[in-house]
C-alpha cells in the first residue's frame, strides 16, 4: 500500500465501487471530500489521475482538459470537478475533451501525455 500523509492507499478492486448512474452535484462532492480529505497534490501534477478516480465512480464522467491552464477535470451534467470541488471558472478557458483531445492539437496532446499522465 502506498500513503500521502498519513493516509494508507489500498488498490482499488471493483468490488469495492458503487457505480453511480445518478451523480449529482451534492453526490460527487460528497464523495470527493468524504474520500480525499487529504490533497495528495491533486491540484500540483495529479489532477489527471483524480479525474480518473471520478470517471471510475461516477459512469457519465467526461474527462476533459483545459488546455489554457493545462488543468484535467471531470465534467457531470455540464460542471466540472476536481479535488477542491466545483471548478471555478475566471478568466479564460478552453475545455476539451480528452477523448477527443488527439484530434484538437496532437502536439500538444503528445506533450501532455508524456509530461502528465505517464
Amino acid at each position: 500500500m502506498n500513503g500521502c500523509g498519513n493516509v494508507a492507499i489500498e488498490k482499488v478492486r471493483p468490488e469495492m465501487v458503487e457505480l453511480r448512474r445518478d451523480a449529482d452535484s451534492d453526490s460527487v462532492l460528497d464523495f470527493i471530500h468524504r474520500r480525499f480529505p487529504i490533497d495528495c497534490h491533486w491540484m500540483d501534477g495529479n489532477c489527471y489521475y483524480f479525474a480518473l478516480i471520478l470517471a471510475g465512480r461516477f459512469q457519465q464522467c467526461k474527462i476533459v482538459y483545459d488546455v489554457i491552464d493545462g488543468h484535467f477535470a471531470c465534467e457531470i451534467g455540464g460542471v466540472k470537478y476536481d479535488w477542491s470541488g466545483v471548478v471555478k471558472e475566471s478568466g479564460l478557458h478552453k475545455w476539451v475533451e480528452w477523448d477527443k483531445f488527439i484530434k484538437y492539437d496532437n502536439l500538444q496532446f503528445e506533450r501532455v501525455v508524456k509530461y502528465c499522465t505517464l
